[in-house]
This record gives C-alpha cells, sequence and structure tokens, in this order.
C-alpha cells in the first residue's frame, strides 16, 4: 500500500503526484469515493499504478480540524505498479 507523507511529500513519486493531480481536478470536498474512483479509473493507468484489494481508509490526526481552515486528512488507497 502507498502512503502519501503530507508533511514532507516527494513530488517524484508516482503515487504523490496522483493524489496532487486528483485535488487539483475537483471542485467539491475530497471524499474516499472520488479519491478512488478518480485515482482508479483515470490517472493510476496513467501514473504505472493501478487499485488493488485492500483496505482503504482516512486518516485524521492531530492536523485535523474540521472549524479550521487547511484540515489535513491522510488518504491511503492500496495500490501496486503495473
Amino acid at each position: 500500500m502507498a502512503a502519501m507523507d503530507s508533511a514532507n511529500p516527494d513530488p517524484t513519486d508516482p503515487f504523490i503526484a496522483l493524489v496532487a493531480w486528483i485535488e487539483r481536478q475537483l471542485d467539491e470536498p475530497l471524499t474516499l469515493d472520488r479519491i478512488a474512483a478518480r485515482a482508479g479509473g483515470e490517472r493510476a493507468p496513467a501514473s504505472g499504478l493501478k487499485l488493488v484489494d485492500g483496505p482503504d481508509f482516512e486518516l485524521y490526526d492531530g492536523r485535523f480540524d474540521p472549524q479550521k481552515a487547511g484540515a489535513v486528512i491522510d488518504f491511503h488507497v492500496p495500490v501496486e505498479a503495473r
């Protein structure tokens, strides 16, 4: 499973690029369902990745405060190289 380190993202990592692209494309809040649909149907194949069966989840830690702008949620989506 690939995971994005939002504190120190590596722009050369294909998964980081995938998440960044999804965030730029959406004009409404991110949801895990929307991320999975976009990632699996559009960007993963173009990035050399594919979604695989496995748990996906959202991580809410101390960086998440729904009352403040800039709240951070980490999305973990199971992928593997094609």
